[in-house]
């Protein structure tokens, strides 16, 4: 899966949630430019079903979800 970004200048952290609140895997941690960025997400080993992604940016944390639905 890839996930769009746009980046705001600065330290990002990503990581990917299951739906209890366990983070499973960390996505991204480093600077990212001010621009849109496209960053792969390894969802190996995880099963079908709905996460949640947070992004944590200098001006704040975002929230998006995404559903694994096959192998």
């Amino acid at each position: 899966a890839t996930l769009k970004v746009n980046g705001q200048g600065g330290t990002v952290k990503i990581e990917l949630y299951d739906m209890q609140g366990r983070m499973m895997k960390s996505v991204y941690e480093g600077n990212l430019t001010l621009a849109t960025h496209h960053l792969p997400v390894d969802l190996d080993g995880l099963e079908n079903g709905t996460y949640s992604i947070k992004i944590q940016q200098p001006n704040g944390i975002e929230a998006v979800q995404l559903v694994k639905m096959r192998d």
